[in-house]
């Protein structure tokens, strides 16, 4: 059955991490937003992993800061760290610190979470494993529309 009330389905590239919870998607202006800044990091880095000698390690940041409705505002810090001639990439949504110690402690304790693109792997559920054991080639495309018939005969 279709829902019963109409609900917004919104496009995800950016999920927050918490553990327990499955994963969150921000919505989309922090989604753009984040989605920019990920872009000029990959910019910078493809510029820096350039210049850069093999044995030579440094990392390189973008931050995107986002209000919340209740509590402090947080940021959301991605990484691209160059090690060995390899990039990695770490991104956490964190509380933003404050000028005072106090304020500075706070964020410490307050939670900090994961952030990732993409809603990840999606493992095969009971049944689908013969859709691996098949070619990636598609044969043949079947097209099924249901519920046409009747509704042109009844006229």
């Amino acid at each position: 059955d279709p829902p019963k009330e109409s609900c917004r389905v919104l496009r995800g590239r950016w999920f927050l991490i918490s553990s327990g919870v499955p994963l969150t998607p921000y919505d989309e202006e922090t989604d753009e937003a984040i989605e920019q800044a990920y872009q000029k990091l990959l910019q910078r880095a493809e510029t820096e992993s350039s210049k850069a000698k093999p044995a030579e390690s440094f990392e390189i940041s973008e931050e995107v800061k986002r209000a919340v409705a209740e509590g402090r505002p947080r940021t959301i810090l991605m990484k691209l760290k160059f090690k060995a001639n390899k990039w990695k990439f770490t991104c956490a949504d964190q509380a933003q610190t404050g000028d005072s110690l106090f304020s500075y402690g706070k964020s410490l304790l307050e939670s900090s979470y994961g952030v990732q693109r993409g809603f990840g792997a999606i493992e095969r559920q009971p049944g689908e494993v013969e859709e691996e054991m098949m070619s990636n080639e598609i044969g043949h495309v079947i097209v099924l529309v249901h519920g046409i018939g009747e509704k042109m005969w009844s006229k």
